[in-house]
């Protein structure tokens, strides 16, 4: 309710609002995906972007280490998209659509 930073979806530019705070139950199944980005081994067809998923510190300013492609997604809102967009992912039933989780290792 009160973070101590501003929220960021990854840009300084890409300001975000937080509504509201809740528990929720997701289900692993074959659901839509969309309102995301998502890595282009999903094999989802959308906007394909490279990416910066590392970056290089050590010099001013910072450099990009490692790049990787990844697919946009709009929001699924026809019947069509909602089919084109699917994979099994964890699945809110009150939106009605698959949420990715992005796992990061290095």
């Amino acid at each position: 309710k009160r973070p101590r930073y501003q929220l960021l979806l990854g840009r300084s530019s890409d300001l975000v609002v937080v509504e509201e705070i809740k528990r929720v139950e997701l289900e692993e199944k074959e659901a839509p995906l969309g309102g995301t980005v998502v890595p282009i081994e999903l094999g989802l067809p959308g906007m394909v972007h490279a990416l910066v998923v590392e970056y290089d510190y050590s010099t001013v300013p910072r450099r990009a280490k490692l790049v990787k492609p990844f697919i946009v997604l709009p929001f699924p809102r026809m019947r069509a998209e909602r089919m084109r967009q699917r994979t099994k992912a964890l699945h809110d039933p009150e939106l009605g659509i698959g949420v990715y989780l992005h796992s990061w290792s290095g």
